[in-house]
Order: C-alpha cells, then sequence, then structure tokens
C-alpha cells in the first residue's frame, strides 16, 4: 500500500503540524476581541463547517476543556471568561492576510487535547 504525502491539498493537518492533537480549542474572549470583519469570516466558515458535518454519527453532546502548563498540570485559565460577549482584548495589529492573522492569533494554542 502506498503512503499519502502531506500536500498542500491538506492545509488543516499542515497547521496542526507534528502535534498529535484532534482537536482546535479557541478561546472566545480572544475571538470576540478580533475585528469585526474578521469575526464575521470567521463566523461564515463555523456556519458553513456546521452545514457539512451534520449528521454524522457518534457526535458527542459536548466536551469539556481544561488549561494546563507545559508540564501537564492544571491551572485556572485567564481567557475562561468572556463577560457575556462584554469582554475585549487588546490584540496586536497584524497585517492583511488571513492565514497570518489566524496563525499568530493562534500560534500558542496548539496544544494536545
Amino acid at each position: 500500500m502506498k503512503k499519502k504525502i502531506i500536500q498542500e491539498e491538506d492545509p488543516v493537518h499542515l497547521w496542526f503540524g507534528l502535534t498529535y492533537s484532534n482537536y482546535l480549542v479557541l478561546p472566545r474572549s480572544i475571538l470576540q476581541s478580533a475585528p469585526i470583519q474578521w469575526q464575521k469570516k470567521f463566523v461564515s466558515l463555523l456556519d458553513e463547517l456546521d452545514e457539512m458535518s451534520e449528521g454524522l454519527p457518534g457526535m458527542p453532546a459536548g466536551y469539556t476543556v481544561k488549561a494546563r502548563d507545559k508540564k501537564g498540570r492544571y491551572y485556572s485559565d485567564l481567557y475562561s471568561q468572556y463577560d457575556r460577549g462584554r469582554r475585549k482584548l487588546r490584540l496586536k495589529s497584524v497585517n492583511n492576510s488571513v492565514n497570518n492573522r489566524f496563525k499568530r492569533l493562534f500560534s500558542g494554542l496548539k496544544k494536545k487535547v
């Protein structure tokens, strides 16, 4: 059997890199602090993903997420409180490339869940 070579046609796989992560967890307080135009694009893509994955068997009702440090110890997550949509964080200004914005905003979140 021939091994599949990962190429540019697998951008999500390439984004996760060599991590063993099966999930991507994004802090709501950071997402709602992004520029409105970026949020609209992001939400639109989430809606598309919901439509594409509708009806998949075995989907759980929900997940529990806990923050861990580099040594695997649990700690209190600074970004867990979103204040009903009112919390806004000062995010760095980045160039107009959506890919670069996404990579920079979430580069620290590639963790094994």
